[in-house]
């Protein structure tokens, strides 16, 4: 399943990988997508699906990223 974006979520996608190389940002997107799909299809209420999704892609992005920093400290 591919992900409904916001131009929101392109512009936030786009800043937390900035400093990835395309193998990471690749690697990214295809979790991304997973974790999209997987709240999408748990979230019972269809007219929710959409925001589940999207809110777990994003979390999950912002925790590897987060995690990348304090690596990098």
């Amino acid at each position: 399943m591919k992900p409904v974006l916001l131009e929101l979520d392109k512009e936030f996608l786009t800043d937390a990988t900035h400093r990835m190389s395309a193998e990471e940002k690749k690697q990214l997107w295809d979790d991304y997508c997973e974790e999209y799909a997987r709240a999408y299809t748990k979230e019972p209420i269809s007219f929710k699906q959409e925001n589940a999704g999207r809110f777990a892609a994003n979390t999950m992005v912002l925790k590897r990223v987060n995690f990348r920093k304090e690596l990098r400290q």
